[in-house]
């Protein structure tokens, strides 16, 4: 009966620290997403003060007007569906999910952009 429980314990234990340790290897994908998928045009910074950036007219994600109109859902549509970018004369941002990112992907890169401080 003691050994049972004991490992049960264990079980539970060992759960607990693989979850915690999924979720601190998914919020390392996300930046790692970002610096190979988003920083060529956001920047590393997400500010979008890069040449393409500029060209492009990207807003900086982490002004606090913009970042209080980012959510989850509206990143992951972006990751998955791209953006229309009317302030730029058409110059839109291309769906990066389109067999490049799985979900798991998707979800850790919108994850970090919901995080990001303004």
């Amino acid at each position: 009966m003691l050994d049972s429980k004991r490992t049960i314990l264990i079980v539970a234990l060992l759960t607990v620290v693989g979850l915690a340790g999924a979720s601190v290897a998914r919020a390392e994908d996300g930046a790692e997403l970002w610096g190979k998928n988003c920083a060529m045009c956001h920047g590393k910074d997400a500010k979008g003060d890069t040449k393409v950036g500029q060209a492009m007219k990207i807003v900086n994600l982490t002004d606090p007007a913009i970042h209080a109109k980012i959510d989850k859902a509206r990143v992951t549509k972006a990751i998955k569906e791209g953006v229309k970018n009317e302030a730029a004369g058409g110059k839109d941002m291309k769906p990066l999910a389109a067999g490049k990112l799985d979900d798991a992907q998707i979800a850790a890169l919108a994850d970090w952009v919901v995080a990001l401080k303004p």
